[in-house]
């Protein structure tokens, strides 16, 4: 049996309200985080996301070490997804054997460490029933950071700079996408998507009235960040997120009320954008911050309607006597939908619905960026693939060279820039796996594609197993991890940094949630076959402190390296040469196999003049990292400035090759 089920630590009560600090931080640990990262660009920088990291690693490490925390949440099911999380660690870290740069591998290899422990507190604070209170901090978290996206439009000047683009390159701008605060408009489209399950789901499993209440004010809050994103990701991801979580969850009409009801408040609120162009289009005119302040007084009056209504609906349904008519058995009930399925398939096939979806997917694959100008509902509803089709095709290709170890975590950049179909600037495939495809190879993919899928195979397996308040949690948490799973197959939601901790987080619940228990200490523990089971208890905390170690030095390597670059750059900026050089060189210290730190390093070194020290760092980086065209281009520079011609041109002429189609080699 677990401390702190034998030995409960209770507040004293205020009045007659009990506080229970094990469930309060069960409810801040989502809260906070989520907070945290999406306040933080996001968390797709290594230093905040590994800051972060750091910190549940350190409360896994001591909650395990004093007996706090049940590794894996006392759970089957927990145990085997935290392995296959770690064995994706694993096999990313044994990536730098043969990937071409050590430097982004180990930042990834950071990333996933970070990852996993998220996963593992998530496992581990959930249990001892305070899933609901991970979930509903959770679902708290996400109607939180939409309200302040929400709030960044229609009252910019509350706010900070905004960057809206930092993630897009110029060509594809889109006037009046909603990014902030993750500053990626089809980032905020999917946390919004994942919120839609998990607030529907607290309209009814919150355990006041007033908090169920709340739940459903937030939901149009919700849906109009989402329509503000314009993010054609968002809607179908959305849709399949309600979707699943219709099929899983219980009594289901109460719940089916409350989302029409929901919906039609947003509809409100969509059409009063609308007729609000100086505010549709992220303008800050005196004419928009009018329009923001009408627009935030209708979403108080909509969301407060909404709020009462749900009071309404909650009473009935606590306290109220539901009509005969109303109460459909089961047999009745998957009766009707298999009529209604083969209703909608054969009126899809007589419309030609075949037809217009080989339409669309032709769409898709044509490159085609040119979505500025169009309305939002055109956007929302735009199909084309902005390059994906092709990103695909490049990891596929990536894959053939290396189809069962991949080309390394962090390096399809390079692979596009000397092999893509054309010059943009491109990062990963634009798909968690088809990106992991091409880097982690066949092994890789099959362990994400394993962990991903078999969260929401568990989750549907135990929703539909479980009571109905259980089994109302597990149906929002599953349905949100199938909307992550499905839009991180179309964008690069892996990499910021919230999506996947909230998807973790969910996960947790829905492979774990309500089925850990502890076990009492019996007398026979002193016994033979009672040490046997002590040290069967024991094994998995020894695994997890390991585990921890090994996670604090991925992660700790590549955020020290960061954070003196980052330094380093700063210092440089401000014409403290001396103060970058040296940070450069601690980074270079820090991550004597990364190219970064010696580029930063030659940078400095030529501002300071030392053109020679600048030649040699640059070429010590084209070492390190031989395929990134940038670390030659810089070499070409520097060695012309030098007055080294021969190297100068040999140089150019391998950035070239390595990068064909940029438009800075006049291709």
């Amino acid at each position: 049996m677990e401390a702190t089920a034998r030995f409960p630590v209770r507040l004293p009560r205020v009045g007659s309200l009990r506080l229970d600090p094990a469930s309060l931080g069960a409810w801040l640990l989502p809260f906070a985080l989520i907070i945290y990262l999406a306040l933080n660009n996001g968390g797709y920088d290594v230093i905040e996301r590994s800051e972060a990291g750091m910190v549940v690693w350190w409360m896994v490490l001591v909650g395990t070490v004093v007996g706090g925390l049940p590794a894996a949440g006392g759970t089957r099911a927990g145990r085997v997804m935290l392995v296959v999380l770690t064995a994706f660690a694993a096999w990313t870290a044994l990536s730098l054997i043969w990937t071409e740069s050590a430097g982004r591998t180990s930042i990834e290899l950071g990333r996933v460490a970070a990852y996993l422990g998220f996963f593992a507190l998530s496992l581990a604070v959930q249990g001892e029933g305070r899933w609901r209170q991970l979930l509903n901090g959770a679902a708290a978290a996400l109607a939180v950071v939409a309200g302040i996206a929400v709030l960044s439009r229609l009252e910019p000047t509350w706010f900070p700079r905004q960057l809206a683009g930092h993630f897009y390159a110029p060509e594809v701008q889109i006037q009046g996408r909603l990014a902030y605060p993750l500053n990626y408009s089809s980032g905020l489209g999917a946390l919004t998507a994942m919120a839609v399950p998990l607030l529907l789901a607290a309209t009814y499993l919150c355990r006041t009235v007033a908090a169920q209440a709340l739940a459903a004010a937030a939901f149009p809050v919700v849906a109009l960040a989402l329509w503000l994103t314009a993010s054609g990701l968002s809607v179908p991801v959305a849709a399949l997120g309600l979707l699943v979580f219709f099929l899983l969850a219980p009594d289901r009409l109460p719940k089916l009320l409350t989302l029409l009801i929901a919906g039609a408040g947003s509809a409100v609120l969509f059409a009063a954008v609308n007729q609000r162009a100086s505010l549709d289009h992220g303008l800050t005119t005196p004419l928009a911050q009018h329009q923001g302040d009408e627009l935030l007084v209708i979403l108080i009056v909509v969301c407060a309607g909404i709020g009462l209504v749900q009071v309404g609906l909650s009473l009935a349904v606590r306290y109220g006597t539901r009509p005969r008519w109303l109460l459909i058995p089961k047999r009745q009930a998957a009766w009707a939908l298999g009529v209604l399925a083969t209703m909608l398939l054969v009126g899809a096939l007589v419309t030609g619905v075949p037809g217009q979806l080989s339409d669309k997917w032709h769409q898709f694959k044509r490159f085609d960026t040119s979505a500025a100008g169009k309305s939002r509902g055109n956007q929302i509803l735009d199909f084309s693939g902005n390059g994906r089709y092709q990103f695909w095709e490049a990891a596929a290709d990536a894959n053939a060279t290396e189809p069962w170890k991949g080309i390394g975590p962090g390096t399809f950049e390079f692979w596009w820039a000397r092999n893509g179909s054309y010059g943009g600037f491109v990062r990963d495939a634009h798909s968690l796996y088809m990106d992991t495809l091409a880097e982690l190879g066949i092994i890789g993919f099959v362990l994400i594609v394993g962990l991903v899928g078999g969260v929401v195979v568990i989750g549907s397996v135990r929703s539909l197993r479980a009571p109905p308040d259980l089994r109302l949690g597990l149906a929002a948490a599953t349905a949100g991890a199938a909307v992550f799973a499905a839009g991180a197959g179309l964008d690069w939601l892996w990499e910021l940094g919230v999506l996947p901790v909230i998807f973790l987080m969910l996960a947790a619940l829905a492979v774990a949630g309500g089925s850990s228990k502890s076990a009492p200490v019996r007398p026979e523990a002193a016994t033979g076959a009672g040490r046997g089971a002590s040290l069967q208890r024991l094994a998995p905390r020894v695994a997890v402190v390991i585990v921890t170690g090994l996670a604090l030095v991925a992660i700790a390597i590549p955020l020290a390296g960061a954070s003196e670059l980052s330094k380093s750059q700063h210092s440089a900026g401000k014409g403290q040469l001396g103060s970058a050089l040296s940070e450069a060189q601690v980074a270079q210290s820090v991550q004597p196999y990364a190219a970064t730190p010696r580029i930063q390093e030659a940078l400095v070194l030529e501002l300071e003049g030392r053109l020679r020290a600048a030649l040699s760092a640059a070429r010590a980086a084209t070492r390190d990292e031989p395929t990134n065209w940038r670390n030659w281009l810089v070499l070409s520079r520097l060695a012309a400035r030098a007055g080294n011609a021969e190297t100068s041109v040999k140089a150019y002429r391998e950035a070239r090759a390595l990068h064909p189609h940029s438009p800075i080699f006049g291709a």
